[in-house]
């Protein structure tokens, strides 16, 4: 009796049954695949070796101003532009006032910081000296384990100046008598914002001037002269007034 041959049932090869099926499947789901691998991604932190991004975005304080002190406060402020940063984790914040060393704290948050969050630190050891008139340049860092994009940890070249107190200084002139002349500011701090004039002492004129010396001429009367002056950001500060008169006044007192 001859043998007859049946053909193997469909999807009999094990490494060719289903394969369209799963291909098609896997195409539809990688979209959700990868959504789920970020969501892990967030869960598990940076002990799993992700990647973790924190950057100083600005310094708060100090800024400028009159009259800084020798202890100035400093707070940054830090962003995380990497994955969640779970709660216990360890961050070194530094900053620096020109080539003097830079002072260092290590904190521990035990908040978590979400991705794209933000916190303000504040310097817990003695500020910054900015008791001297003048400019500073301000650097702050911050670094944490795990660090992929260290780029972006330092904030340099902020600016910070100040600004001792307006004075006012003292006008004067060759003579306290004269039709023509000028009188000259000395001793003064800041800049001129403008001369004032007054026939009596109580109500003053501006004059738009903002040199170191105002002319006058044809006076008929005795005028006062003072000038209004600022430093930076501090507040302005008047001289002391300085008395002018005429010539033609004491004509013939002395004949």
């Amino acid at each position: 009796m001859k043998a007859i041959r049946r053909p193997p049932p469909a999807h009999s090869d094990p490494d060719r049954q289903g394969a369209p099926i799963v291909s098609a499947l896997g195409t539809k789901l990688a979209p959700l695949i990868w959504l789920i691998a970020c969501l892990f991604s967030l869960l598990l932190g940076p002990e799993r070796g992700l990647a973790q991004d924190l950057a100083v975005t600005r310094i708060v304080t100090p800024v400028s101003g009159c009259q800084l002190g020798d202890a100035e406060t400093v707070s940054v402020e830090i962003q995380n532009f990497g994955t969640a940063v779970p709660g216990g984790s360890i961050y070194r914040l530094s900053y620096q006032v020109g080539n003097l060393p830079a002072n260092e704290e290590v904190i521990l948050r035990g908040n978590p910081l979400p991705s794209m969050a933000t916190f303000r630190h504040t310097f817990s050891f003695t500020g910054a000296n900015l008791q001297a008139e003048g400019l500073y340049t301000l650097r702050a860092q911050v670094s944490i384990d795990g660090e992929t994009n260290p780029a972006n940890d330092i904030l340099d070249g902020v600016v910070v100046e100040n600004f001792l107190p307006s004075v006012g200084g003292t006008p004067q002139s060759p003579s306290a008598v004269a039709d023509a002349g000028a009188v000259t500011l000395q001793g003064h701090h800041g800049a001129i914002v403008e001369w004032q004039i007054s026939p009596d002492g109580l109500r003053w004129l501006s004059l738009e001037n903002q040199s170191a010396s105002q002319g006058f001429s044809n006076l008929e009367a005795p005028n006062a002269f003072r000038a209004l002056v600022q430093n930076g950001r501090c507040a302005a500060a008047l001289s002391s007034a300085h008395w002018v008169s005429p010539d033609h006044m004491f004509e013939g007192d002395f004949e």
